[in-house]
């Protein structure tokens, strides 16, 4: 099967890939767990790939980052707005970090599976 080209294609391409696919029952829970959190995560790729971020610092030094993306669906723009704690994003870049060591992990297991 040849993955498609662009990351929310790919993603959906490997969890119907990985859907009827060799293994025990706890490898294929693992796998499809690691691919349902970094799809939760992968969510906010556009903000960062196409927003525009805006530094905020408030009176007590404590600093913000909003992120505006304008989404075109069906021939309309919608603007969408995440905005973010200093902390929010530290617990952001940990979550997004552990989900792709997840996700790297299972990957390779399972192309070892494939490959046996």
């Amino acid at each position: 099967m040849k993955l498609r080209h662009l990351g929310g294609q790919r993603l959906a391409d490997l969890i119907a890939l990985t859907e009827g696919c060799a293994g025990t029952a706890k490898q294929a829970e693992s796998l499809r767990s690691a691919l349902i959190q970094w799809k939760a995560v992968e969510s906010h790729r556009t903000f960062f790939a196409y927003g525009v971020a805006t530094a905020l610092l408030n009176k007590k030094s404590h600093w913000y980052v909003v992120l505006d993306f304008t989404a075109y669906r069906g021939n309309s723009p919608e603007a969408e707005r995440w905005t973010l704690s200093s902390q929010e994003a530290e617990e952001f870049e940990e979550r997004l970090a552990r989900c792709f060591a997840d996700l790297s992990r299972e990957l390779g297991l399972f192309r070892v599976r494939l490959a046996a």
